[in-house]
């Protein structure tokens, strides 16, 4: 294509018309290919556009099922921290209860 192109010059400066109705012939088939080219290349182009358009929605929704899974509602999560706060409290109580009779066990003997 650049050699036609420098070709076309250097017979437009000669003014030589035979040899540049050739060049422009050249030329035009050049222009053909670079036209398929150009074709070929925006159907792939496409082609990745297309891909990683998917490949973005598949990670968000990805995302949106590993979030379903591991966050926890804001109710949920507020009790059962009271409840295991209570459970705690209790098994704190009973165990202070156990150990204040066995030492008055130790005074009853």
């Amino acid at each position: 294509m650049l050699q036609n192109l420098i070709l076309a010059v250097n017979a437009l400066k000669q003014n030589d018309t035979t040899s540049l109705a050739a060049i422009l012939t050249n030329l035009r088939s050049s222009l053909d290919v670079m036209d398929q080219y150009r074709t070929s290349n925006g159907a792939r182009l496409r082609q990745v556009e297309s891909a990683a358009d998917f490949l973005e929605t598949m990670k968000i929704e990805t995302q949106s099922l590993l979030s379903k899974n591991d966050d926890i509602n804001m109710a949920e999560g507020i009790a059962l921290l009271a409840n295991q706060q209570t459970t705690y409290g209790v098994v704190l109580e009973v165990s202070q209860r156990a150990i204040s009779a066995l030492s008055l066990f130790d005074y009853l003997k």
